[in-house]
Order: C-alpha cells, then structure tokens, then sequence
C-alpha cells in the first residue's frame, strides 16, 4: 500500500475493522487482504512436479492411471491448489455465499500458477466455462467468468465469454460419480455460430477440476470447431 491508502485504510479500519473471513480473527492494516496469515498455512498448492503432466493430479510418476486409461481432449490442465480445508471454505464463499468480489483475492494465486506454468499463457484467447442462463441468473454472476477477468487483466489476453454457451441446464455435479458426471454434461455445450476459431489456443478457465468432466465437453466442442489447442486452469484440484 501507498502511504494515502494505508492512511485511508486505517481509518476506515477504525469502523470496519478487517476480519479473516475463516476464522474472523483480526488482520493487521498493512497486511490486508481477507484471510489471515494462520489460515493461510492450510492451503495446500499444486506447484512441484510430481503431477500428472496432462490433469494436474498430484501424484508420483509423471502420468496418472486415468491419463493412462483415457484421451481427453483438453491438451493440459493445471490447478492452483488443492480443493480441501480452508482454501475450499473460500472458493464456497466465492461460488455459492455471493462474494464475487473475492475474484480478487484468488488472482494473486492465479498469476503464480502462470509464472509457474507458463504454457498456460501461450494461448489467442481465455474462455470461462459457461453457466446456464438460469444459473448464472438464480447466482447473479459467473465465477469462472469474473477468474477469466482476473487472468486477462495479468496477462493481456483477451476474454470471450460469447464463444461458448451451455444449451441446457443440469443437475449439480457435487454428489455424482464420475460416469454420472460425464454423462451428465454430454452434449450440453456447444460453440455459437459464426466464430471462427480454426488455429487458435485456448485458455480455459473454470473454479473446480474434479474428474474433469465439465472441462473436457467444453474442450471437446471447440476442437471439434477447430481450436488448436485448450489448456485449462483452475482454482482448485479435487480428489
């Protein structure tokens, strides 16, 4: 902080005291920010290299069992952290409790895992994995949407929220296997009429990569409209 706004930050402190939004311990002035440094220590960060160099799952060999198994049609996939403890207590405030505005909290991580996988940056476009109209109205927002905003804003690279559209809307993802889950998403993106997107690389962006279902239909889409290549970042890495 500047000298003005740590001024004007003390101030303010005096009526609205900063708070963690884990634990509601009181945060210093000149730290800021929205949790504390002892509930950072919970969060578990995807940087070394023991993941899977295609889904990002932490492991020992370079790929794992399902990456073996399967071909998916996103080229590779990189989370920020693990989606466990206090770092999914504030993706569910994000998501589901109406903080939009805590986008800005999750971009300092954001732009690490970019420095940290620059590949990710080698792309033409970022596009937010859509929501449907219903659930994007009945949310107010769409967080991967407002996560897209942040990365461009870091990088320069542009935000296209009008390439891609879900056509219908569907049950929750949360409590379903992962065949549930594929089946669940199949077929329900699709790719507006008109864009050209034959060559480019995509940054796809989206809060939670579990079994990557929701990703890879998206990515499924493009490359079948041409798309060259579609990485994929996320928030968090479920189990």
């Amino acid at each position: 902080m500047n000298s003005v706004s740590l001024l004007l930050r003390r101030v303010l402190n005096l009526i609205y005291p900063l708070q963690c939004f884990i634990c509601g311990s009181p945060i210093p002035v000149e730290k800021g920010g929205y949790v504390c440094d002892k509930c950072k220590e919970s969060f578990v960060f995807l940087k070394g290299e023991e993941i899977c160099q295609i889904c990002g799952k932490p492991q020992v060999s370079s790929l794992c069992w399902d990456c073996r198994q399967n071909v998916y049609s996103f080229d590779r996939a990189r989370s920020v952290a693990l989606y466990e403890g206090n770092w999914r207590e504030m993706i569910h405030l994000f998501k589901y409790r109406n903080f939009p505005y805590l986008s800005s909290f999750f971009a300092p991580y954001l732009e690490e895992a970019l420095s940290f996988h620059p590949f990710l940056k080698d792309v033409d476009l970022i596009i937010p994995v859509p929501l449907h109209w219903k659930e994007k109205w009945r949310r107010g927002y769409n967080q991967s949407l407002l996560l897209a905003r942040q990365i461009s804003r870091i990088t320069g690279i542009e935000v296209r929220e009008d390439l891609l559209f879900k056509k219908r809307n569907t049950p929750s993802q949360v409590s379903l296997s992962a065949e549930e889950r594929r089946r669940n998403v199949k077929g329900v993106f699709s790719v507006r009429r008109g864009r050209e997107l034959k060559g480019r690389r995509v940054l796809l962006v989206d809060d939670v990569f579990t079994t990557g279902a929701t990703v890879n239909e998206c990515a499924k889409v493009l490359k079948e409209r041409g798309v060259e290549k579609v990485f994929v970042l996320t928030l968090a890495r479920g189990e």
